[in-house]
């Protein structure tokens, strides 16, 4: 799944109370947010989408936000909005984590496979950037380019049960790859 965003240092979050904006730090906006969306998703979603057309830079309160499109099943609007932000932010990992899913999900696996090796461009090291490029060769079918990234992704991330998984699939050594998940 996407990457745990860091803590942003920017200015606060204006999270809506009692019809008075209210500051909050990101974190805690991303902590409203999930609150919020745990008793009235559609609140959250029509709240929560207000607040980031406000704080496009807050990381942890987009991510959230991010996810609520993901857990609402939400794969369109998803799309839409992580592709919005990266035409003013091309360079932004979250985004793209974020818009690779929902292409994924959406069954657009050529189009999310452009998107993930922008993703590992940015950083090539990503253990969990290249399980998704190599998870989306697989279901591709270039089975060879998956086993590279897989393998790769296996290399820097030993205990990457997730990478061993997917590779089992196309192993020639199933079973070895599958005693790596225990």
């Amino acid at each position: 799944m996407p990457p745990n965003p860091k803590k942003s240092n920017v200015r606060p979050v204006l999270v809506p109370q009692n019809g008075r904006p209210r500051p909050l730090s990101d974190e805690q906006a991303a902590a409203w947010l999930n609150s919020l969306s745990q008793q009235m998703p559609a609140a959250a979603l029509q709240q929560g989408r207000q607040v980031l057309e406000q704080n496009p830079a807050s990381l942890r309160f987009r991510g959230a936000y991010y996810q609520l499109l993901c857990d609402q099943e939400m794969k369109t609007e998803l799309i839409d909005l992580t592709k919005a932000y990266l035409k003013k932010q091309p360079r932004d990992s979250l985004a793209l984590t974020y818009l690779t899913h929902g292409l994924r999900l959406c069954g657009r696996i050529p189009e999310a496979i452009s998107y993930l090796e922008k993703l590992y461009k940015l950083n090539p090291g990503d253990p969990v950037t290249l399980n998704s490029l190599g998870s989306a060769y697989k279901a591709m079918g270039d089975f060879e380019l998956a086993e590279e990234f897989l393998s790769r992704a296996i290399a820097i991330k030993p205990d990457y049960g997730v990478a061993y998984w997917n590779k089992s699939d196309i192993s020639h050594t199933p079973g070895e790859d599958l005693a790596h998940i225990q």
